[in-house]
């Protein structure tokens, strides 16, 4: 689970820098990867002090974005 959540988080980061939202939606996908993971491996709990976050700042990010371009339209 952890090979998934990597990949999937650089290919996220690799999406927002081609200035496409679905990065976020990817990157919120990530985050469940790594937080199963964590509960898979009863342990690594410090690893939630970044997860979680990240999270709904990816959330608010897309929805920021997604305001940003419809006053761009």
């Amino acid at each position: 689970m952890d090979w998934v959540a990597g990949i999937l988080e650089l290919t996220a980061l690799y999406i927002v820098g081609c200035k496409n939202r679905f990065g976020f939606i990817l990157n919120v996908c990530c985050g469940i990867c790594w937080i199963i993971y964590v509960v898979m491996s009863k342990g690594s709990y410090g690893l939630l002090i970044v997860v979680v976050p990240a999270l709904f700042i990816n959330c608010i990010n897309f929805l920021k974005w997604s305001k940003d371009e419809n006053q761009n339209t």
